[in-house]
């Protein structure tokens, strides 16, 4: 470890600061939450207090779609943060711990992979400074920094499983996706992807498999019968549900017939659902309804989600940059959901609403984004080492999964991903090879 270290000595007191640096703004402004923090604070104190996985207010009528809405990882990672001091910045500071460990293992991958620390320590500034939604999450109460470190981890061990397979480490990768989809349930599909890959290791062992399956096995179960026990309905997710009909099927309603009729038809659509006898017809209701009408545009969806997928690689996080200095209003619609709702002139006129200098920035960290696609891009047709297609794998599942909901603070969980692949373009450019390579 301090042998890596000394390698990186500009490059590790950089990110040290940057990290200080954030932390003592949103010390200041106090820009700590968004509107989905305040149930992720709920759900840590009732699974202390009440122990139950409800992720809302248990004296108030209860929401049924709480009960399964956020998983308990991030909940019980709060509850252990506020054990050892009661406050939401020591929740915040674990999370830069988490982070400075990220970018440890990030230094010594690149190390393995012969980038030379002169490429490291010119490009990794750059990109950081670049990037400020990593550390506007990192100092915030949501769960995009635990669930980034499990990505990358899980990563991480998959690619070296590859070259030095082993028991233990199958174990290690069960362990993550575990955690993975205890903390969001769109891991559990690269989950079983990663598990599935493994029969692709040499010499293979059927005890890969069966490790692997273990711990993910017993996370799903788990949860989805510790959410049965409290609404009598197996689920390990309701996000699939509300996701849907909140995003999908009201951006292509919004599309197609606009905006006052996409709302009347998510509301119907969802009051259906309520007056249904079960939680279970309840959510077929709803799943049912929501799948049939984007079944009817499909035209509709495709465009929204490609609208979605787009904006996801290439928002400049106008909410993240205002949320760090506490100026959101999270009942206002931002730049993008204009964009999905009002089409391109409304947004046009909704950044001419922004001042001159945040336009500015913006502006730059647009351009910066899509350098940073033409650099992945390039990293797939430039670079010969196989470690490419295990980062195609794992950015192209979050671009189609998570994409195409056109929220720029899930890039976040992928930002390690595509910073790998920036340096490994990097270090192919006949720039770099002439001026930084020895």
């Amino acid at each position: 470890m301090i042998k890596t270290l000394q390698q990186y000595k500009f490059l590790s007191i950089f990110i040290v600061c940057i990290h200080v640096l954030y932390f003592f703004v949103a010390l200041h402004f106090k820009g700590i939450y968004t509107v989905d923090s305040e149930g992720y604070l709920y759900l840590a104190n009732n699974l202390i207090e009440y122990q139950s996985v409800y992720a809302g207010n248990l004296l108030q009528p209860l929401l049924v779609d709480y009960f399964a809405l956020r998983p308990p990882l991030y909940g019980y990672f709060i509850a252990f943060s506020k054990a050892i001091y009661a406050s939401d910045f020591t929740v915040l500071f674990l999370q830069n711990i988490l982070s400075l460990g990220l970018f440890f293992y990030l230094l010594k991958l690149l190390k393995h992979l012969a980038i030379p620390a002169k490429v490291s320590n010119i490009v990794i500034p750059v990109y950081l400074i670049l990037y400020p939604a990593h550390f506007v999450y990192t100092n915030t109460i949501m769960s995009e920094t635990v669930f980034e470190v499990l990505i990358f981890a899980l990563f991480y061990h998959t690619y070296f499983l590859y070259t030095k397979p082993s028991l233990s480490r199958v174990f290690v990768i069960s362990l993550i996706i575990g955690l993975a989809m205890l903390t969001k349930p769109v891991a559990i599909l690269i989950g079983f992807i990663i598990i599935g890959l493994m029969v692709f290791i040499k010499p293979f062992k059927i005890s890969y498999v069966l490790v692997g399956v273990c711990i993910p096995c017993i996370a799903y179960f788990s949860y989805g019968y510790a959410v049965k026990a409290e609404t009598g309905y197996f689920q390990f997710t309701s996000m699939k549900s509300f996701a849907t009909l909140r995003c999908l099927v009201k951006y292509s309603a919004a599309d197609v017939y606009g905006s006052s009729y996409a709302d009347s038809l998510c509301t119907s659509i969802y009051d259906g659902g309520n007056k249904q006898v079960t939680v279970a017809e309840r959510f077929n209701y709803i799943d049912s309804s929501s799948n049939q009408f984007l079944f009817n545009h499909k035209l509709a969806l495709a465009k929204i989600y490609l609208k979605g997928c787009g904006v996801y690689l290439l928002d400049p996080g106008r909410y993240d940059l205002y949320k760090l200095i506490n100026q959101n209003n999270d009942h206002v619609s931002g730049m993008f959901e204009t964009l999905h709702q009002q089409g391109v002139k409304a947004m046009v006129k909704y950044l001419f609403k922004i001042n001159p200098i945040g336009l500015l920035v913006l502006g730059l960290l647009f351009c910066w984004n899509i350098i940073v696609v033409i650099a992945f891009t390039a990293m797939v047709f430039k670079v010969n080492n196989p470690i490419k297609w295990l980062v195609v794998l794992f950015v192209l599942y979050f671009i189609f999964t998570t994409g195409m909901m056109g929220i720029s603070r899930y890039r976040v969980h992928i930002f390690p991903l595509l910073l790998l692949s920036f340096c490994l373009c990097a270090n192919q450019s006949n720039f770099i090879k002439k001026h930084l390579h020895d």
